[in-house]
């Protein structure tokens, strides 16, 4: 993924919360723009715990590893399908 795609999403307006997703199956959800640093190689995302206002540590994600972005849309993650 570019880092003018990650930058596109951060900036929309109004903000809508997003999760990135990466090649190893792990996720981090972005609930403010603030608190993502994108550089030319990778993204720098603090992780507050819920209910804190400030952040407790950092996850590094090289632009490669990253898949996929999508939409929170209140949910905390997506339910797996299920058969029936």
């Amino acid at each position: 993924m570019t880092p003018e795609t990650i930058q596109k999403h951060l900036l929309q307006q109004p903000f809508q919360p997003f999760r990135v997703c990466l090649s190893d199956g792990s996720a981090y959800e972005v609930r403010q723009p603030e608190m993502v640093l994108v550089m030319q190689r990778e993204v720098i995302i603090a992780l507050p715990k819920p209910n804190e206002q400030f952040p407790r540590h950092t996850v590094y994600c090289d632009l490669l590893h990253i898949t996929r972005i999508e939409p929170i849309n209140g949910r905390e993650k997506p339910r797996p399908k299920t058969r029936r």
